[in-house]
């Protein structure tokens, strides 16, 4: 699922962070194998935009593939 930026990852140290402070460049990537958003654990995947907009997806999918799999709905819809 998309989520709004907004949403702080908490990593399994508890350690909380927002993805504006990620330090992405436009078109980079960061993907987290386990992190928890609004209280639910999953992988994140985090991609830069243009305009200081973000993708942030999160799901309990292969990491290697959620990139893949919302473009893949996007298009659909």
């Amino acid at each position: 699922m998309r989520l709004p930026r907004h949403h702080l990852l908490t990593h399994p140290s508890g350690r909380r962070q927002a993805i504006t402070d990620l330090g992405l460049a436009v078109g980079q990537t960061r993907r987290f194998a386990q992190c928890q958003v609004d209280g639910v654990w999953g992988q994140v995947w985090v991609k830069a935009l243009t305009d200081g907009d973000f993708l942030f997806l999160f799901g309990n999918v292969g990491l290697p593939y959620m990139g893949q799999l919302y473009a893949k709905r996007w298009t659909i819809e």
